[in-house]
């Protein structure tokens, strides 16, 4: 077998359909880094059906579809065909040439095909099993499969050499079998239990189909009686048919009579309207010549408005029309009188005009003259005052010069006098800087252990707080453990048929509440409890009653409803057994727990029961102890506390039933057991919630601020020293 051909199309950089023929001369694909050699490989481990998309170089497994470039777009989905030789008959198919196909749509579609007909996945890897391309082969070795191949484990290296022998495929088909032998298995199982609780409620479902039956019979004479009855209701049916079809008859010609009478209506009703309408057709004919009437009169009416207006209008444009005539014949009268006066005032005031500026001519020369004269004086005068500015500028300085160097002698003398004493009040603000200095790192110091310290306060309290937490979630946890316990046991669940509905008839109120479960009415402790369960067996499910007319009452319920059976101990019919010398000398035997009656606790009144039932059952640590001990006397029942049950008679009772229950003595000294948690829960939980450092924070926040105070104070105090340092 080999691989002949390969073709791809939309995987990875493959956006053309490409062929690669394998006929036997091909060596090796070369190119430079990123040309596509790795995604032919990946193309064919991807068309073997390879599912992890790491293997392939990708984080999803529809990356490996062509997602575009910038000459062409992405495409909805990739196919890879691979074409084998089989001549030499190594893939399990009839054929000389075998294709596997593999294509992946982006909406997630994944489909194989072998010689072009729909497969599985796990058809492919059937055919490719023994031929080493399986999903272990070792036919395709990947740029990273040398090293694993080197550090390979056993496991692996036993997978290639099955694959290579050609047994991968019944390992695979043995794996399956196995698989599937598994789950039968836990279906079996599941049978085993549905059989056992079948069982333990055959006896009901006996009772219950005999109710069923008795239901069946009575319900056959039922029946009867309720056909007889339909009979007889079906024959007066009948006879009141006959009569209501009689009424409908005459009801019926009535009716006829009825239409006919209403057809005559019609008839005149349909004449009635036509007359109608003639009517309105003439009514509507006068109203339309009315409205053309009306309108023509209207016309008319403001025809001769208009004309009136048009009257008025003429005579008031004619009265008008001779007053503009007369007042505009004034107006141009004396309209030429003012131009006349116009020309006149022009004619002066432009001889008046060229006398000025004949005048003017003289006047601007001599101006311009007297300005440049003055312009050089002005020069004159400023040069002169900025010589006198320098002048006393001099004078000035050389005045200031004269001061300062007196001053300076005189400082300069003042400093050579006070230089020792300036030296020493350095030397002793130096001394002053460093212990000030020191104090501040003190300080300092001091602030970081304060620091520390709450610190350490505060992670106490988170670690309170994060206990406080999670004793309030396991609190929680066994408050509802506590709660459903509680539920269990006060809907008597465990107990017997009869027991149980005697218990529901005394919530019901029908029967008085005196009944007690004997497993209710005993305390145990935790080592003993799986064992004194075992020595009460079923009598754990009797009902303790005060006197007999209570057991008489609900068996007589019993019966009535038919709920079943219970064992009733009465508390004065109780004969407890004595304890025998050979009893006495055996309770001191190595390896004895005790007797049971005396390793439990229960309410006075219940005392006489207990005795009468475990008063001669001895607890002993184990199954040697009692068969060792089985031949003595003075004993009924030996138990052991993993709970083996020895018999008087020799018999021997043990190992595990196939569905370990919880009994009622378990369940009851497990509710003890979550409470006695849960009060010791609550105790830490208030330990965690009581613990309170407040105290502790608030009296180191205090002392940090008060350090903080001080230190700024005697940074404050430092600078001070510091700058009279630098300025001694």
């Amino acid at each position: 077998m080999k691989l002949k051909r390969v073709k791809i199309f939309g995987f990875k950089t493959f956006a053309e359909r490409t062929e690669v023929e394998l006929d036997g001369n091909i060596i090796a694909i070369i190119g430079p880094n990123g040309c596509g050699k790795s995604n032919i490989v990946d193309a064919i481990l991807w068309g073997l059906g390879e599912t992890n998309a790491r293997n392939l170089r990708a984080q999803t497994a529809k990356e490996v579809i062509f997602s575009g470039s910038s000459r062409k777009k992405a495409l909805g989905f990739a196919e890879v065909s691979l074409l084998f030789d089989n001549e030499d008959g190594t893939l399990p198919i009839d054929t000389s040439e075998v294709s596997v196909t593999r294509r992946l749509t982006r909406a997630g579609d994944s489909d194989y095909s072998i010689n072009k007909r729909n497969c599985r996945l796990r058809d492919v890897n059937d055919l490719l099993a023994d031929s080493g391309l399986g999903r272990a082969g070792y036919a395709i070795v990947s740029q990273s499969d040398i090293d694993q191949a080197l550090s390979a484990s056993a496991i692996q290296r036993r997978a290639w050499i099955d694959e290579a022998a050609g047994v991968q495929r019944y390992r695979t088909r043995r794996n399956e079998s196995l698989r599937r032998l598994d789950h039968a298995t836990s279906h079996l199982q599941r049978v085993h239990d549905i059989i056992n609780e079948i069982e333990t409620q055959r006896e009901p479902l006996r009772e219950e189909a005999e109710t069923a039956k008795q239901y069946k019979v009575t319900l056959n004479s039922l029946r009867e009686i309720e056909c007889a009855l339909l009979g007889k209701e079906l024959a007066e049916s009948f006879a009141e048919l006959e009569d209501l079809e009689k009424r409908i008859d005459a009801t019926l010609n009535d009716v006829d009579r009825e239409n006919d009478r209403a057809e005559e209506l019609r008839t005149k009703h349909r004449e009635t309207l036509r007359k109608i309408d003639g009517l309105d057709l003439e009514l509507e004919r006068h109203r339309e010549l009315l409205l053309a009437s009306q309108q023509k009169l209207e016309q008319a009416n403001g025809q001769v408005q208009l004309s009136e207006h048009k009257i008025e209008s003429l005579k008031t444009l004619e009265s008008t029309l001779s007053e503009e005539k007369e007042s505009s014949s004034e107006q141009v009268e004396a309209a030429e009188a003012d131009l006349v006066k116009s020309k006149a005032q022009a004619e002066s005031e432009q001889k008046s005009f060229e006398d000025l500026e004949s005048a003017l001519g003289n006047v601007d020369a001599e101006a311009k003259e007297f300005a440049a004269q003055l312009k050089t004086l002005e020069a004159e005068l400023t040069q002169a005052r900025q010589i006198q500015a320098d002048f006393e500028r001099h004078q000035l300085e050389a005045e200031h010069t004269k001061s300062r160097i007196r001053a300076v002698k005189k400082e300069l003398q003042g400093v050579v006098d006070s230089l020792p004493d300036l030296q020493d009040a350095v030397a002793e603000n130096d001394n002053i800087v460093n212990g000030l200095l020191a104090k501040v790192d003190e300080i300092k110091e001091h602030l970081k252990s304060i620091d520390q310290n709450l610190r350490n306060l505060q992670s106490a309290e988170d670690q309170h707080a994060a206990e406080s937490r999670k004793l309030l979630a396991q609190i929680a946890a066994l408050d509802g453990r506590r709660r459903g316990i509680e539920a269990t046991i006060e809907a008597n669940e465990g107990l017997a048929q009869g027991s149980r509905a005697v218990m529901e008839a005394v919530k019901a109120n029908r029967l008085p509440n005196v009944y007690t479960p004997v497993a209710h009415a005993i305390h145990v402790e935790g080592d003993l409890v799986h064992a004194i369960e075992t020595a009460l067996g079923a009598a754990g499910n009797d009902l303790i009653v005060p006197e007999e007319s209570a057991a008489k009452a609900a068996i007589q319920f019993l019966k009535e409803f038919r709920a079943g059976r219970a064992t009733f101990q009465p508390i004065p019919l109780m004969r407890p057994q004595s304890s025998s010398p050979e009893l006495r000398q055996l309770l001191n035997q190595k390896g004895i727990v005790g007797l049971a009656s005396e390793l439990v606790d229960c309410d006075p009144k219940h005392r006489p029961v207990i005795d009468s039932l475990l008063g001669r059952t001895v607890i002993v640590e184990d199954l040697d102890t009692a068969l060792k001990l089985a031949k003595t006397r003075g004993w009924s029942r030996m138990v052991t506390l993993d709970g083996e049950l020895i018999h008087a008679s020799g018999a021997v009772t043990g190992g595990a039933s196939h569905r370990q229950g919880t009994g009622l003595i378990q369940r009851k000294a497990e509710l003890d057991q979550v409470i006695e948690e849960l009060e010791n829960l609550q105790i830490k939980l208030e330990k965690a919630q009581n613990w309170n450092q407040e105290g502790a924070k608030a009296e180191y926040e205090d002392q940090k601020q008060t350090l903080i105070t001080e230190l700024a104070n005697q940074r404050s105090e430092f600078d001070e020293a510091r700058t009279w340092l630098m300025s001694l």
